[in-house]
């Protein structure tokens, strides 16, 4: 009698266990939005109403037209503005990282109709300030209909593919006149200064994965500037014309559940910052 008293309990205990968890699978799962760092509409104005952008290099160059939605921010690559050989960008971002480790920015680009880069040196991104160094490159024109992307990412041992390549290409479709959806997303390495092959970085172009990697030594990229500089050369005159509207920063992905298509973001990745973290 005792023995089957015994058996009888131990599968209630069972059978509670297993209500349990499922219970638990079924029950809402906390999930913290992404935060806003930064943002500028340029609506007749270059200010970051959020202060995470603290310096617009050579704005005083900058004009304002009818964007994509109000005005939006336009220079050039020629110079044709005034500029000389000092181009527009905003720059000089916070030489900070959220708690996160993550930052996803995006903005809104349009090359004029006429625009010709022959540079291969039109920055969409860069850091600096630090050993671990990030270039994503707007190559030269060769296609029609085709925006071609490079992104170096190298110094101090960081890299894609656990570190063993320092630059990945990539393309995307896009006409010029047009406006384009540029997105960025980086989150660092974890471990020691950030130097596991666990770094995920990549780049969209109108929502197409153009470049991503899962498997980045990051270490800890410097200060950002994004964009748009044309680093070596300038454009022929009345070729370098662009326009720039509703730029974004972000301590993580926003109204999403994975920064790319294979590597989805735990949900703890995504809370709010409680602390910024100093770049060394």
């Amino acid at each position: 009698k005792i023995k089957e008293d015994l058996v009888i309990r131990i599968k209630y205990l069972i059978c509670m266990a297993i209500v349990a968890v499922f219970a638990l699978q079924l029950m809402p799962q906390t999930v913290f939005a992404a935060q806003k760092l930064g943002q500028a509409g340029f609506e007749r104005s270059l200010s970051d109403t959020y202060g995470f952008v603290n310096t617009f290099e050579n704005g005083q160059h900058v004009s304002y037209v009818s964007g994509r939605t109000g005005y939006a921010a336009r220079s050039s690559h020629a110079g044709d503005d005034g500029s000389g050989t000092s181009d527009f960008c905003l720059t000089y971002t916070t030489p900070y990282w959220p708690a996160s480790n993550q930052l996803y920015l995006r903005y809104y680009l349009k090359y004029e109709a006429e625009y010709i880069n022959t540079s291969s040196n039109v920055k969409l991104l860069w850091t600096y300030g630090s050993d671990f160094h990030n270039e994503i490159i707007y190559s030269a024109d060769s296609t029609s209909g085709i925006f071609n992307v490079r992104w170096q990412c190298s110094g101090g041992g960081a890299g894609w593919e656990r570190g063993t390549k320092i630059t990945k290409y990539g393309s995307a479709s896009y006409r010029k006149g047009n406006w384009m959806l540029v997105e960025i997303y980086f989150k660092l390495s974890s471990g020691t200064n950030h130097m596991n092959p666990d770094g995920i970085q990549w780049i969209k172009i109108n929502g197409q994965t153009v470049i991503s990697d899962n498997t980045v030594i990051t270490g800890t990229p410097g200060r950002m500037s994004s964009p748009s500089i044309n680093a070596t050369a300038n454009q022929a005159t009345g070729h370098g014309w662009w326009q720039i509207d509703d730029f974004e920063v972000w301590d993580g992905i926003p109204n999403v559940e994975e920064a790319a298509g294979d590597d989805p973001v735990e949900s703890d990745s995504l809370n709010p910052p409680t602390g910024l973290m100093v770049l060394q």
